[in-house]
């Protein structure tokens, strides 16, 4: 089943949030509201750049300009 990351109400920033704070939120290490919150912050520059890129593959596919992998 294909879906795109990047649809609706959805941005590159909400995306990599949801994403940050996942990763963020199985820390064993983030005990506390603010631990967590740090480690979001941490991890936002690593996952906007991932989105982004992904993003961008999902408006080539849309455009035709990609052709997408079969396995």
């Amino acid at each position: 089943m294909k879906f795109k990351l990047i649809s609706g109400n959805r941005t590159i920033d909400s995306v990599a949030y949801d994403l940050a704070l996942s990763i963020a939120s199985k820390e064993t290490s983030t005990t506390t509201p603010a631990l967590v919150l740090a480690k979001v912050m941490e991890l936002m520059p690593e996952c906007i750049k991932l989105v982004s890129e992904k993003a961008s593959e999902e408006s080539k596919l849309k455009t035709g300009k990609v052709r997408p992998l079969v396995l």
